[in-house]
Parts: C-alpha cells; structure tokens; sequence
C-alpha cells in the first residue's frame, strides 16, 4: 500500500530540502552544533540556526541503513522499519506498556493497525 505517490514523495522531499537549505533548523545544542558544523554544515552561533546544503542531505542518505528494527525488552514487541513495513506488528488495537510523559505522569497508550 502507496500512501503518497512518486509526484507528491519528490514534491515532499524536495520541500524539506528547500527549508533545510534556506530556512535551517533552530539547534539549541552546543554540542549538536558543533557535530554539524564538523560535517558540513553552515552554522550561525548567534542565531544557534544550522543550515543543510542539499549535498550534505544526499551524502548522509546514502550511507543509512535501508531497514532498522526498533527493540523492545519483549523480542515479540521489536517493530522492523523497513521501506514495505508500513503496518503495525499486531494488527489489532491493544495497550501497550506504560510510558512516561513530558511532564512526568504516567499513562496508558495504544498502537493502531494501519
């Protein structure tokens, strides 16, 4: 199942390379920054505003993994990432553990089936 096509795939693709490129990202991590700068990347201190040329972008893609697989402690809950693994592993609609919030609380949320 195709939720975008190949059109709106490059359209988003290259709208995120435009603001990378143009607008930049805000980093408030000194460090951050400085990892970004060491790979290329324009970098303004006083602003804290990083920028991507799209070179940089091409080059990082090519050298991530095709397919990840995020664990779980329970092996029967790892969730494989991959380009045709767009589905929830379980395909119906079940708790899963808790999880801690921003702000500290505790609370109950669901995985869907896509």
């Amino acid at each position: 199942m195709k939720v975008f096509s190949d059109d709106q795939v490059a359209a988003i693709h290259e709208a995120a390379l435009s603001m990378l490129e143009n607008q930049g990202m805000k980093v408030l991590s000194a460090d951050a920054r400085v990892r970004y700068a060491k790979a290329g990347a324009s970098v303004d201190e006083t602003s804290q505003m990083v920028r991507l040329d799209r070179g940089l972008v091409a080059s990082a893609l090519a050298t991530t993994p095709k397919e990840v697989t995020l664990h779980s402690v329970d092996p029967e809950r790892h969730v494989p990432l991959s380009p045709d693994a767009l589905r929830s592993p379980r395909p119906q609609v079940r708790p899963t553990s808790w999880i801690r919030r921003a702000a500290g609380a505790r609370g109950r949320s669901r995985i869907f089936a896509i």
